[in-house]
């Protein structure tokens, strides 16, 4: 089953901070709606500089939003905050958010370009200030910039079981210990980096697409 494109951009959210700065890393991601479990993507958690609860918060928000459902309470964000305050620099967590009372089988696989976007001063302009914008009006040249570019799925296609009633990040249990998908690829180079998430076998023009942003 997949995710119809028109479903995304309904479902669409922004995780952000509202302005980047020199010496920070952060994600901007649109976050969709899968067989009723809202997604939506965290990278780059590892970075000292970055408000790791600011950016679970609104990860956790535009989930929620995208299942149609209430935000989550303070105690679920500050305890996903809390168990993925260890990530590695690049890793992804994705966030899933079940408002069912029954599990929730989702298939999926991540992708992280191998080198930045070559943008306008504009479009930079744009993507800083309004990301989610920027997505959504150059969908198809972001994700095929990824298809072309990428490493390929960093972990392979992978299947997790998102239990009823929770918000989970990666394969994470229902104490929220979460299992993190492990980009094969580092940024060593300044700029935005397009990354994805697939609910299938391979990545394709339905995914949901993120920018991650590594400002050295």
């Amino acid at each position: 089953m997949t995710m119809r494109r028109r479903v995304v951009l309904a479902a669409a959210g922004a995780i952000a901070t509202p302005l980047l700065s020199s010496g920070r890393a952060s994600a901007f991601s649109l976050s969709g709606n899968y067989q009723g479990v809202g997604c939506a993507l965290l990278l780059g958690l590892g970075f000292p500089a970055l408000d790791q609860q600011d950016v679970v918060e609104h990860g956790a928000q535009a989930a929620a939003k995208a299942a149609g459902t209430a935000p989550p309470s303070a105690r679920i964000v500050s305890g996903l905050a809390q168990n993925v305050s260890q990530a590695g620099v690049t890793e992804v967590f994705p966030l899933f958010c079940n408002p069912s009372t029954g599990p929730v089988t989702v298939n999926f696989v991540t992708d992280m370009a191998q080198r930045p976007l070559k943008l306008s001063r504009s479009d930079e302009e744009t993507v800083r200030h309004d990301p989610a914008r920027y997505l959504l009006e150059n969908r198809d040249d972001v994700g095929g910039f990824l298809r072309r570019y990428g490493t390929g799925p960093n972990a392979g296609f992978q299947s997790i079981i998102v239990p009823g009633a929770t918000l989970t990040a990666g394969g994470s249990t229902a104490f929220f210990m979460p299992s993190a998908v492990f980009p094969n690829v580092q940024p060593s180079a300044k700029g935005f980096y397009p990354t994805g998430i697939s609910f299938g076998q391979k990545m394709n023009n339905q995914a949901l697409l993120s920018l991650f942003a590594f400002l050295s």
